[in-house]
Order: C-alpha cells, then structure tokens, then sequence
C-alpha cells in the first residue's frame, strides 16, 4: 500500500482487516470519520462492531454499523484470516460463495465493504 503523507492525498480503494482465529466470540471496534476536519462534532463518522467466532470447523465474521454518517471512500475490504486450524474449502460472503486464497498461514478474501457476514468452512 502506498505511503500517505497526509489525509486526502489519494482516496483510499480498499481497506485492509486481519481477523485472527479464536474458538470464543471475540468482538471489535472500527471508528472512521475523514479525519481533517470538526465534521465528527456534527456526527458524521462511522462506528462499526465486527465479532468473529471459531469453531474446530468453521469460523465466521460478522459486521454491523452502531453509527453511520460517514461515507468511505473505500468500497471492498481484503480480509486477511490468520492462524486457521483447519483448510479452508468453501467460503460464503452473504451466503454467496466466493473465493478463499491461501498465502502461507494467511488466507485472504477480497468481500464489499458493507458485507454482514462471512463464513468459512
């Protein structure tokens, strides 16, 4: 990814996430505004919870906005899944099932930003 020198010097077209294998429910915070500006004072931001929960067979990601007033520039997320404790067969983006990479250890999805749920098998 290109180094930025300050906010707004290119858009940005993907964003990258790294969910790590964890059989319990493990819950996380995503908060993005523009990042210039007093606009979050006004509400424009966003605020997204992702939860992931791992079985010995399957893991799966969950997405779900708390706020949502800002728009990203971003359309797609490349999901990078580490330390899986099983080969990943079959991976559904809303019930749709889409490609899985593997990368070594790592194995990468690329899925829409505004996904709700992944699940890999």
């Amino acid at each position: 990814f290109p180094l930025m020198q300050y906010v707004g010097e290119f858009p940005l077209e993907e964003l990258f996430l790294h969910a790590y294998f964890e059989t319990s429910h493990v819950e996380s915070t995503l908060y993005e505004d523009a990042g210039d500006g007093y606009d979050y004072k006004k509400g424009i931001y966003n605020v997204k919870k992702f939860k992931t929960n791992g079985t010995e067979s399957s893991f799966s990601i969950t997405q779900s906005y708390v706020h949502k007033e800002y728009s990203t520039t971003y359309k797609f997320y490349t999901v990078h899944v580490h330390g899986l404790r099983f080969i990943a067969k079959e991976c559904y983006v809303d019930g749709i099932n889409i490609p899985i990479l593997r990368n070594g250890t790592v194995w990468e999805i690329k899925v829409p930003e505004n996904f709700e749920e992944i699940f890999i098998k």
